[in-house]
């Protein structure tokens, strides 16, 4: 369990905005992130809910699979987003991750991801906890931070993600402005790589590849039905003109990991992080999120 307090985990997110670099012309949030904003206990249910755990997994590979590649987009676009690099990811992951247009399957996916970030945030430190949370897990700040600019994406849609952690609605309208701050510094970075204004060129795609490994052939050819990671490189190619093609190669590591690798240009993401993301949601039963403390 995470024990920092609201009053602890509120002055590390003023002190993380207050020192972020703002490009001129972009206003900087004036009110500060929400008070109660405190990753959630993990309660067990009773009952496992097939459906949830599937969109579970779905949705932490999805995040895992914008995670690298948006630190492949950053290299590749050769972006030099403000403030810290793991906060530059993070923010492009999310917005990466968000559906350009209505849609609620896509929205589960998000939430489901968000589950996953509070859970990295909650094991911290834990022995069962994946090598990939290990090296690139979210801790408490970085969960307070995504989940606040997630509510502040679309309200309506993810409200009830405010409300289990307790937001009011001053809250809300702050991460309204953080969000709307950190869309406009990423469309200032990215405008210029999107096809509106370079319809004329090819550009690159995102390869998707999956390794026939016999020990994970059911995890592979559900993956592959479920089609999220081949539509979100879909995605990828028809906003982006990309200097080259990216690869996702879907393999065995013996390691719950996932990395972006520049020299090949590729993305590596391990079948074996992906069965743990199953194990975590069958261990918890796909958790609620507990509203924090005030």
């Amino acid at each position: 369990m995470i024990a920092a307090s609201t009053a602890i985990l509120r002055g590390v997110l003023l002190l993380t905005l207050a020192s972020a670099t703002v490009p001129s012309g972009v206003a900087a949030p004036a009110a500060p992130l929400p008070a109660a904003l405190e990753a959630p206990e993990i309660e067990p249910a009773e009952d496992e809910d097939e459906a949830a755990v599937e969109t579970f997994v779905l949705g932490n590979t999805l995040a895992t699979f914008m995670t690298e590649l948006a630190r492949a987009l950053i290299a590749e676009l050769d972006l030099d987003p403000p403030g810290l690099a793991f906060e530059a990811v993070d923010e492009l992951t999310l917005l990466l991750l968000l559906p350009t247009e209505p849609d609620p399957s896509r929205d589960e996916l998000v939430r489901a991801a968000a589950e996953g970030w509070a859970m990295a945030a909650d094991r911290r430190g834990e022995p069962e906890e994946p090598v990939y949370w290990v090296m690139n897990g979210v801790d408490e700040q970085r969960f307070a931070r995504l989940a606040c600019l997630l509510i502040g994406s679309d309200p309506s849609s993810f409200g009830d993600l405010a409300e289990e952690l307790g937001f009011e609605a001053a809250d809300i309208d702050r991460c309204i402005e953080e969000y709307d701050r950190v869309l406009a510094n990423w469309t200032a970075l990215l405008e210029p790589h999107g096809r509106a204004k370079r319809r004329r060129a090819r550009g690159g795609t995102v390869r998707v590849v999956y390794d026939d490994v016999p020990a994970f052939r059911p995890l592979r050819d559900r993956l592959r039905g479920a089609g999220v990671l081949e539509a979100a490189a879909a995605e990828i190619v028809s906003t982006f003109v990309l200097p080259r093609t990216l690869t996702l190669r879907v393999t065995s590591c013996g390691e719950e990991n996932a990395r972006w690798m520049p020299a090949e240009r590729r993305i590596v993401l391990c079948y074996e992080l992906v069965r743990a993301f199953e194990r975590l949601a069958r261990d918890e039963a796909v958790a609620e999120v507990e509203p924090a403390q005030k």
